[in-house]
C-alpha cells in the first residue's frame, strides 16, 4: 500500500484542462485513469449489470498539503463521454467557505457514517491509495471502483474489495453529483480551445509547403459534408451576426446576446437535374459546442411553409432568398 500510495500524477496531461468546478489556486495532487464499473439504479431497485470502462480521476486540494488542507476536490470524467462528469467536495471539519457548493460534505459526517479511522489530513493519502489499488497490477486482493448512477444527478462511488476471491466487501464510498451545465459548458469549451491551440502549435512546426497543403485540406473539410456524395452541394457558407433571445424564465441569462454564427446552406439535386430537390440549413458556432441547429426541407415541406408564412417565391428560388437575407 505504501508503494501504491506513492504513485501520484500531479500534472494535467496534454489533452486535459482543469475542471471548472475546481477553484483557482487549488493544488492538483493526483491525476490518473482508473478502471470503473458504471451501474444505473432505476426506481430504487437493485442496480443493473454495469459497463466497464476507464475514467479520469483528478484530486485537488485547497489550502496546501498535509495538515493545512482545507478542502478536497475529487473530479471524475471520461474521454469517451464528454457529458460524464462528476464532482465531490469534502471540507475540513472546521471549514466551510461562503461559496461552498451545495453538495459539499463535512469530513466528520463522512467519518462517522463509514466508521473511518483516518483523520482529515490523511484522507488524501487514503484516497490516492484506494484509487491506485483499483489498477490491476498483480494484486492478489484488488479493489474495484463501482459508480452507482441514480438518475437524479446523485452518484455514489463505491470501493469494493475482493477478499480471497470469496467475498466482496465495501471499504469506502463517496457521494458525487453530476456537473452543472455551466461548468460542463466551460470544460467543453476549454477542451476545444486547448485542442485547437495544440493543432495550431503543431502546424506551426511544419515546413511552409506542408502548412499550405494542410490549410487547403482543412478548407476543403470545412466546406465538405458527409452527404455531398449523395447529390448535395454547398450553396452558401458565411459567418453572420445573429441576435439570440432568451425567454424571461432563463436563469442567469440576459434577454438577448449578439454572436457570430456560421450559416451553411446545402442543396440536393437529382442526377442530371438543375433544380434543387431538397435543402438543409445549418447554424453553428465553433466556439460553442451546444450551438448546432439543422433545418431540412423539401418540396412538400416548402409548400406548407409557403402558405404558413405567405412567401412569394418558389422552392427553387428559396436558397437565393435565404442567401440575400443572411448577407
Amino acid at each position: 500500500l505504501k508503494m501504491q500510495a506513492s504513485y501520484r500524477a500531479p500534472t494535467l496531461s496534454g489533452n486535459q484542462v482543469q475542471p471548472a468546478a475546481i477553484p483557482p489556486g487549488s493544488t492538483i495532487i493526483y491525476n490518473r485513469e482508473i478502471p470503473f464499473e458504471v451501474r444505473h439504479v432505476m426506481n430504487h431497485n437493485e442496480p443493473e449489470q454495469g459497463a466497464l470502462g476507464g475514467m479520469n480521476v483528478l484530486i485537488a486540494t485547497e489550502g496546501g498539503d498535509g495538515a493545512t488542507i482545507k478542502s478536497i476536490f475529487v473530479e471524475l470524467s471520461s474521454d469517451d463521454d464528454v457529458f460524464a462528469s462528476y464532482s465531490s467536495v469534502i471540507h475540513h471539519p472546521g471549514y466551510k467557505p461562503a461559496n461552498s457548493p451545495p453538495h459539499a460534505i463535512n469530513f466528520n459526517l463522512l467519518r462517522e457514517k463509514q466508521k473511518l479511522f483516518a483523520q482529515f489530513p490523511d484522507f488524501c493519502d487514503l484516497l490516492v491509495t484506494t484509487f491506485n489499488s483499483c489498477v490491476p497490477e498483480g494484486q492478489e486482493e484488488p479493489f474495484y471502483a463501482v459508480l452507482l448512477a441514480q438518475g437524479d444527478g446523485q452518484v455514489t462511488l463505491q470501493f469494493i474489495r475482493s477478499l480471497e476471491q470469496s467475498k466482496f466487501v465495501e471499504m469506502l464510498s463517496l457521494p458525487f453529483v453530476e456537473a452543472n451545465p455551466e461548468d460542463l459548458w466551460a470544460d467543453l469549451n476549454n477542451r476545444h480551445a486547448q485542442l485547437r491551440a495544440q493543432l495550431d502549435s503543431q502546424l506551426a512546426r511544419e515546413p511552409p509547403q506542408r502548412q499550405d497543403k494542410i490549410n487547403r485540406a482543412a478548407m476543403q473539410l470545412e466546406e465538405a459534408d458527409p452527404s455531398l456524395a449523395d447529390g448535395f452541394r454547398l450553396a452558401y457558407l458565411r459567418e453572420v451576426p445573429c441576435e439570440i433571445r432568451f425567454p424571461p424564465s432563463a436563469v442567469d441569462q440576459p434577454n438577448k446576446v449578439l454572436r457570430g454564427i456560421d450559416a451553411k446552406i446545402v442543396t440536393q439535386t437529382e442526377p442530371g437535374a438543375a433544380l434543387p430537390m431538397a435543402m438543409r440549413i445549418e447554424l453553428t458556432n465553433p466556439d460553442d459546442f451546444y450551438m448546432h441547429y439543422t433545418f431540412l426541407i423539401n418540396y412538400l415541406g416548402f409548400d406548407a411553409l409557403k402558405v404558413h408564412q405567405s412567401l412569394n417565391c418558389n422552392f427553387e428560388d428559396f436558397p437565393q432568398l435565404l442567401r440575400k437575407r443572411f448577407n
